[in-house]
């Protein structure tokens, strides 16, 4: 009921770390993690503010470095196996994200400097008296919106291409193999 003191990329990294357990509150400390599976957490990986900053390619991303700088499509799957599943892709997977990286492959750069985003401007911190001010929960709201769009994708790749590679790492990231089962 108080949109000014909200804290929205906090809260989208709680609700992330809900889904696997954490508690916001030390009131309620649990001794274990559940263990049953639920349709929160793959949801939450699907869907989820987080992983939409993760998959994301722009100009601050190391995947769009990658992107920029591999010499193939089948070196820049690789590093993408390397860093999201921690192995090589076995040669069924190499030939899957080969077919789907490969067109446009060469005119994937836009020869254009790749400019750093220095992210949107403070709009002050948040305090109990900003409860008040209708202008605080405008502009807290305007954030809300700014967190759920996402990270500005990057200007220096061709869109088509950088979005089938952005699905090649949304892929990963949902992969079974990429969780986690304690």
């Amino acid at each position: 009921d108080r949109p000014s003191l909200s804290l929205p990329k906090a809260a989208a990294v709680a609700e992330c770390l809900e889904a696997f357990g954490w508690r916001p509150s030390r009131q309620a400390p649990t001794t274990h993690r559940p263990q049953e599976p639920n349709l929160v957490q793959p949801g939450i990986i699907a869907n989820g503010h987080v992983t939409t900053w993760v998959t994301r390619l722009t100009d601050r991303s190391a995947v769009t470095l990658w992107a920029r700088e591999s010499k193939s499509p089948v070196e820049f799957a690789r590093r993408l196996f390397l860093s999201v599943l921690t192995r090589e892709p076995n040669d069924s997977e190499l030939t899957t994200f080969e077919q789907t990286l490969s067109p446009g492959f060469d005119h994937r750069v836009v020869d254009q400097p790749v400019s750093i985003d220095e992210g949107s401007p403070s709009r002050g911190f948040v305090t109990w008296s900003n409860h008040f001010s209708v202008g605080a929960n405008k502009l807290m709201r305007e954030k809300e919106q700014e967190v759920a769009a996402g990270p500005r994708v990057t200007n220096g790749l061709v869109a088509d291409w950088r979005e089938r590679a952005e699905d090649a790492v949304w892929a990963l990231v949902n992969s079974p193999e990429f969780q986690m089962i304690p």
